[in-house]
């Protein structure tokens, strides 16, 4: 205790008081006493050393005369002592700076109190906590510096088990601290890392040695990503391990970046396009592969020198002066070049070149795309021929045929000529087509294409428009009658045979003819009266020409009127069945019927077969009209037939139907539906239809036979008529046509074919039956040369099926004879 000699000692009771609290402070306290006025009585010498005042010095001043020296506010210090006085003492830190330098203290401020609990004075006793306080920003420090650290930084026990993340932990795998803590180091694992690769990283840092490596984790969210991870053992004074800190860095970016540069390298090499790049200076650095492919220089051709080894010399200055402009005010150019190959060979390419900047705006590159457009050209070509041309033949299409007549009709009109446009028609060709097939089709149009062009003038136009259909125009006629004149050529010019694939064929051409302007000022009208006219001529025997007239048009409107109603007539039931009794002259019976169908329109009235059955083969309504027909006739077989009345059925069948793959089936199914027997049913074809794909028609014909159905030859003589078809297809009867018995007693040379149809027949065993009987001498004629059977008007005409039942008795004998 240091006492002031100027002034009086201290009482006993503060002198205690001060004792008890030297007494109870541990030696390394500073502590400081002062008397109730606030002036020093005591110091001891740990407070001197840390205060860097001599005892002597501080006893007996006031501690408000210090503060007033220092600056310390003594509103604070009043505030401390009334808190101590209070709650028996005031705890507070100081920061305070002496010769020493600057400390941190923990201090605590307590009154003094004698025997009787009366303040006597107080005492500061202060411990200094710099060492602390240091190490404890130090660690602040290096926790912050953790926490705030760019990489993700993982602290485990020796097993594994997390024990601290920092910030960029949760905000690069989205786990909060909380959801991460306790956690097993690997729980963030994705299972697309190998097995063999966490064995080898927990086998290292158990074993004391850093490990370092790329793992594929996965976010809280799902999101799969690539950590780059370096796991660091730490050791303790003993060198064991007592923790592990492991840092990861999100690597996905970069590996993006570096499979982009691979892709980029890959395309690059294996573009189909050429790639060119060049330095600022226009110096070549880098080609790929199709680079070489396209213009036969390899790379180390070409490196270092400027693109003119590869650009066709000779460019068009403007043209190269306007590029160059391009790309210096817009970065940029492309279109379509000639340059040349290493070998020379000139070629298209469409090229393109972009200049490429640095960050600071330089020009760092060019880099130069082209193609070889050789092939492209080349398919534009072709496709701009077949916009305007037939494949097929080569000849001007329906496009390019209107172009030239419309050409040629202006011509006419200064000229004040006539245009003549001609539309052919290739006859029987669908059953050349058919039968021999596509190959033997196609040649045998080829073939016509010559002979048609070798009658035509080079200024005349010839367009295939599809199948078999051409069209002519002949442009600076002085009259009609040069296009009748190129017409004749053309039909002449066809009857001699076309040998194609070991086939002779024979065809010919149906030709109709429209005149501009007689007939139409358009390519529209002309075009389509021209196809009327080519019906007539069809219409008429084929292998003619004729010319259009207004009566054709009136013709070929009723056609489509009949055609357009004939769609809904089937669903109307306006089709109805007639039947013609047929005749076996050796007993006089009526041994069967011929159906024979008919038409009732509400609007048109009864048509005939031969105004519609031509167009329902054209639009292929046949089929359904056929079926309809084949089903309607059985079922009214069936039905006399149960009435006692005992005849065959003969149902006419189209070459359409019976090219059908399942016409025998069809057959089939219309006896099942009806009950009628087969036997009792005839099938009439023409001869034609024997010609079409025939071995397809034979497979037909053979089934038809095995269930027992008749097969009769319709129309006799009118057509191609061969003895050996006859045989393979085992027909059982012909029926000759009425075209010649009509003038069998006038017309010697349709008697003697008569004759001779009767004759070969008969040889071939088989039934011969006449149609188109009509008199008594047509009939008397026909029983001479043993005709044995007839049909006809003389007997009966078409019949409603009630009126068959009262012409023909049970016994089939005729009710009402003939006169």
């Amino acid at each position: 205790m240091a006492d002031d000699g100027d002034r009086p000692g201290p009482c006993p009771a503060y002198q205690i008081a001060l004792l008890n609290a030297i007494l109870d402070a541990p030696g390394n306290i500073a502590i400081v006493a002062t008397d109730t006025d606030y002036r020093i009585r005591h110091m001891n010498s740990v407070a001197s050393e840390l205060f860097n005042i001599a005892p002597q010095a501080a006893v007996g001043r006031g501690v408000l005369d210090i503060h007033a020296e220092i600056g310390v506010s003594n509103e604070r210090f009043q505030r401390a002592v009334n808190h101590a006085l209070q709650h028996g003492e005031y705890r507070f830190p100081q920061r305070i700076a002496t010769a020493t330098g600057v400390h941190h203290l923990e201090s605590r401020l307590v009154p003094l109190r004698d025997a009787t609990g009366a303040v006597c004075g107080y005492t500061l006793m202060a411990s200094d906590v710099t060492a602390h306080v240091l190490a404890e920003n130090r660690e602040r420090k290096l926790l912050r510096a953790v926490d705030q650290s760019p990489a993700s930084i993982i602290i485990t026990d020796t097993n594994g088990v997390i024990e601290y993340v920092n910030t960029r932990f949760t905000l690069v795998t989205g786990y909060t601290a909380e959801e991460a803590l306790g956690q097993r180091m690997g729980f963030m694992r994705s299972g697309l890392t190998s097995y063999e690769t966490y064995a080898e990283l927990w086998q290292s840092v158990v074993a004391g040695r850093e490990w370092s490596g790329e793992l594929q984790n996965r976010r809280k969210n799902g999101e799969l990503y690539w950590d780059s991870v370096r796991i660091m053992p730490v050791f303790d004074a003993r060198h064991e391990v007592t923790h592990f800190v492991s840092m990861h860095e999100d690597i996905s970016a970069r590996k993006a970046t570096d499979a982009n540069l691979r892709l980029w390298a890959t395309v690059f090499e294996n573009s189909a396009e050429a790639v060119m790049i060049a330095d600022p200076d226009n110096r070549i650095i880098s080609v790929n592969r199709a680079f070489t492919r396209i213009t036969g220089f390899d790379a180390d051709e070409v490196i270092g020198k400027t693109p003119n080894i590869v650009v066709l010399s000779g460019q068009d200055t403007t043209f190269l002066r306007d590029q160059r402009r391009r790309l210096e005010t817009e970065g940029r150019w492309q279109g379509e070049i000639w340059d040349r190959r290493k070998n020379g060979e000139i070629y298209p390419k469409w090229f393109g070149i972009t200049a490429v900047k640095d960050a600071t705006g330089s020009l760092a590159h060019y880099v130069a795309i082209f193609s070889d457009i050789s092939e492209r050209k080349a398919a534009e070509a072709r496709i701009e021929f077949l916009a305007h041309h037939d494949a097929l033949t080569g000849l001007p299409n329906r496009v390019l045929l209107r172009d030239r007549l419309e050409q040629g009709l202006a011509h006419a009109d200064r000229s004040h000529t006539h245009v003549a446009l001609l539309f052919l028609d290739l006859d029987r060709f669908k059953t050349i087509n058919d039968s021999l097939g596509h190959a033997v089709g196609d040649n045998l149009l080829r073939a016509a294409v010559g002979r048609i062009a070798a009658c035509t003038r080079d200024t005349d136009t010839l367009s295939r428009l599809g199948g078999d259909e051409f069209v002519v125009v002949l442009t600076e006629l002085p009259d009609a009658e040069v296009a009748a004149t190129i017409a004749q050529k053309i039909i002449d010019a066809m009857h001699a045979p076309v040998d194609i694939d070991g086939h002779r064929l024979t065809t010919s051409f149906s030709i109709g003819i429209s005149l501009y302007p007689e007939d139409g000022r358009d390519f529209d009208t002309l075009l389509q009266k021209a196809d009327t006219a080519m019906y007539h001529a069809k219409d008429s025997g084929r292998n003619i020409y004729r010319f259009f007239t207004e009566q054709m048009n009136v013709h070929a409107l009723e056609r489509l009127m009949v055609q357009n109603r004939m769609r809904q007539a089937l669903e109307r039931n306006e089709f109805v069945l007639d039947y013609q009794p047929q005749i076996d002259l050796a007993t006089d019976r009526v041994f069967g019927v011929e159906a024979l169908i008919r038409w009732d329109n509400p609007e048109l009235g009864r048509i005939g077969p031969d105004r519609f059955i031509p167009i329902a083969e054209e639009c292929g309504q046949i089929l359904a009209l056929g079926e309809w027909a084949l089903h309607a006739a059985c079922r009214q077989a069936q039905a006399w037939h149960q009435a006692g009345l005992q005849l065959t059925m003969a149902v006419n069948i189209s070459a359409l139907q019976m090219q059908q793959p399942g016409f025998a089936d069809t057959v089939e199914r219309a006896l099942a539906v009806t009950g009628f027997d087969p036997g009792k049913l005839e099938l009439e074809l023409t001869e034609s239809v024997l010609l079409q794909n025939a071995e397809h028609t034979l497979d037909t014909a053979r089934r038809l036979k095995a269930m027992g159905i008749t097969i009769s030859i319709d129309d006799f003589g009118t057509g191609y008529s061969s003895l050996s078809y006859l045989k393979r297809f085992a027909v059982d009867r012909i029926k000759i046509d009425r075209s010649f018995i009509r003038d069998i007693l006038t017309d010697p040379e349709d008697a003697a074919i008569v004759r001779a149809i009767i004759q070969m027949a008969r040889s071939l065993n088989l039934k011969t039956l006449a149609e188109g009987v009509e008199t008594r001498a047509q009939l008397d004629y026909l029983r001479d040369e043993q005709c044995e059977e007839v049909q006809g008007y003389y007997y009966a005409q078409p019949l409603p099926p009630d009126a068959v039942g009262t012409l023909v008795g049970n016994d089939r004998k005729l009710l009402q004879r003939p006169a």
